[in-house]
């Protein structure tokens, strides 16, 4: 059985598929959301089900990311390709939403509707080093069952970026670390960054959990975002001794069950998802390979999903939930798919970006 290095190499995965499943399962939470103004009540190990599907992105993250940047060396691009894979339809995105859908659907006129600094400051959203999100446009969406909430998916959307970030700060220091210290391992570094990285894994899960169990903000979904990402950072690391096979994800999940109601569960779980994601993203062949043909329309899907719904809820307040969900389902879909196919993929081409660099 081939280990997780000889799969890592290859441009032949699921993860395409998987991002796309995780952004429609986002989306159809959000219905729940927009249409009646409650979130989605179920819950997996502690988590709900439409930040679960939140956290699948960020393990897919962790893992290419760390690939990216210990693939080229090269931080630059590193940078390039993080800015290019983010940047041109999130722009695109805020624009359509403060000089379009604000003017025709805020309840003030359009000369009230620019002159109001809030809609100005939306644009600060493009500011993803900023973990102040602002949601409102002035008088938009106000009567809503969800008010005054224009896309309330952009908020993850920082915290993506300072992992990135931090990823970045965690190589160059390691580096530095094995320059100064002769005398610690030259030849394989990697090894330790996983030695490090797993301490620190379960001293973020067991002391963030404590930390985040009595709190009602979003703290404690940012710590599993936070912790996911660094697993599925850490199994890029240890590609070289993962092998991917079903009787040991659920073995991991089996752990993760013990570990449900302790202090380390965070830990269990980020782990055993990501192994389940990657052996989902390798494991699996055949015809759902040929997804792959279409392109990346995740990150469309995600981003514009929200904006939609709520646009779609507005102009037809009497729709049934079922026609509103097919409706604002195909018009997200065919905003994911120009902007793939307009825009992300030609700033990809245009800066020559490889599979290994996204």
């Amino acid at each position: 059985m081939p280990s997780l290095t000889d799969l890592s190499q290859s441009k032949d995965n699921n993860f395409n598929l998987l991002r796309m499943v995780c952004a429609l399962g986002v989306l159809w939470a959000h219905s729940i959301l927009v249409y009646t103004g409650e979130p989605l009540p179920w819950q997996i190990f502690h988590i709900r089900l439409d930040h679960l599907f939140v956290a699948v992105f960020f393990a897919i993250s962790g893992f290419l990311i760390c690939r990216s940047l210990l693939v080229s060396q090269d931080l630059k691009r590193y940078a390039i390709a993080r800015m290019v894979r983010l940047f041109p339809a999130l722009c695109l995105v805020v624009a359509i939403t403060v000089l379009i859908v604000g003017p025709s659907l805020s309840t003030l006129l359009p000369s009230e509707y620019f002159s109001h600094p809030n809609t100005w400051q939306y644009w600060q959203n493009l500011n993803l080093l900023s973990i102040h999100t602002q949601f409102d446009l002035p008088k938009v969406f106000s009567n809503a069952p969800f008010p005054n909430n224009v896309n309330a998916s952009l908020w993850t959307l920082p915290i993506e970026v300072w992992l990135y970030v931090m990823t970045a700060m965690a190589y160059c220091l390691i580096h530095l670390i094995i320059e100064r210290w002769p005398l610690l391992p030259r030849q394989h570094p990697q090894s330790l960054m996983l030695t490090i990285g797993l301490v620190l894994l379960i001293i973020l899960s067991l002391f963030g959990s404590i930390a985040t169990q009595h709190r009602n903000d979003d703290a404690g979904v940012m710590l599993v975002f936070v912790c996911v990402f660094f697993a599925g950072a850490l199994s890029y690391l240890a590609r070289r001794a993962l092998v991917l096979n079903l009787p040991f994800m659920l073995g991991l999940w089996l752990v993760a069950l013990v570990l449900q109601n302790t202090p380390l569960w965070l830990a269990g779980f980020c782990l055993s998802l990501v192994y389940s994601v990657l052996w989902l993203a390798y494991r699996p062949n055949g015809v759902i390979r040929r997804f792959n043909r279409l392109g990346d329309y995740s990150y469309g899907t995600y981003i514009y999903g929200f904006m939609i719904q709520q646009s779609t809820l507005a102009i037809w307040p009497t729709l049934s939930f079922s026609s509103f969900l097919v409706i604002s389902t195909m018009v997200t879909l065919m905003c994911a798919v120009g902007s793939w196919h307009g825009l992300e993929k030609p700033f990809i081409r245009h800066f020559k970006l490889s599979s290994s660099d996204r």
